[in-house]
């Protein structure tokens, strides 16, 4: 029989969240937390300098996540990958020249939300920019830079992609040669559908010759000129690409795009 109130009314259990959602009630539920444990053990060690062994940490994503196992098998891009090649490059979201703009408290509130960023955790990685934003005036200007960027990034990635424009466009003034810069134009020009964008994309070509934002602002080019239907435009393109980047995965990017055009037919 059910317990009685007082007034005889029926006195029911009201259980408290963890009652109901534990690892008895759910299978996945201990592994889950064993996997957001060790991936932030992965982190501190990444933050005392201890690469090998935040790497080794991360081991748990694929043995706990089906989907992103397979995705890491097939070279795909996934959650293990993407802070794999982070950790073995010294950086997280943000690049070994953009983390150089934080230090102490702000270098590990950056790479809390930028830990959430490569885990696709969009929404626990505009809190933590926005919150470490809010203490611009602590901050240097790269690392103002960067943040408006990763919040741009986050913007495009929850659909806001008019918020997102409308937050870059400190980058044509207050953070000009801020070492975002140029990872903040090209995102705008995938953001704009009028020519402007390859002003936009041509101008950080310019300024970084023969660097990776110069080969992949070539390749959004010949890839604005494919979609469009200018196959000549984009092979001239994909081959000053193939020129400029050989042996790089820009260089075999260009090569799918060349090799597809001649397959169509449409080249004389």
């Amino acid at each position: 029989m059910r317990a009685k109130t007082d007034w005889g009314n029926t006195d029911w259990f009201q259980a408290s969240p963890e009652q109901v959602y534990n690892s008895d009630t759910c299978p996945w539920y201990l592994s889950y937390q064993i996997m957001l444990a060790q991936t932030r053990r992965a982190l501190c060690h990444f933050l005392n300098g201890k690469t090998q062994s935040a790497v080794n940490d991360l081991e748990i994503i694929t043995a706990t996540d089906p989907l992103d196992a397979d995705l890491t098998a097939k070279c795909m891009p996934s959650n293990y990958r993407r802070l794999h090649d982070d950790f073995q490059q010294k950086r997280l979201y943000a690049t070994v020249p953009e983390l150089s703009q934080f230090s102490g408290k702000s270098l590990v509130a950056v790479a809390l939300a930028d830990f959430a960023f490569e885990m696709e955790n969009w929404g626990d990685a505009r809190t933590g920019y926005d919150r470490l934003l809010g203490a611009a005036t602590k901050l240097p200007t790269g690392a103002r830079a960067y943040l408006t960027y990763a919040l741009a990034e986050c913007d495009v990635f929850q659909g806001k992609r008019d918020e997102a424009k409308q937050r870059l466009a400190p980058f044509h003034a207050e953070f000009l040669g801020s070492p975002s810069w140029p990872r903040a134009i090209i995102l705008e020009a995938s953001l704009d559908p009028s020519s402007n964008r390859y002003t936009l994309l041509e101008s950080v070509i310019a300024k970084y010759p023969n660097s990776e934002y110069s080969r992949e602002a070539l390749l959004k080019i010949g890839q604005n000129h494919f979609v469009c239907g200018e196959n000549q435009l984009a092979l001239q393109i994909f081959k000053r690409l193939q020129s400029e980047a050989a042996g790089t995965v820009y260089d075999h990017g260009a090569s799918s795009y060349i090799n597809y055009i001649h397959s169509q037919g449409n080249t004389p």
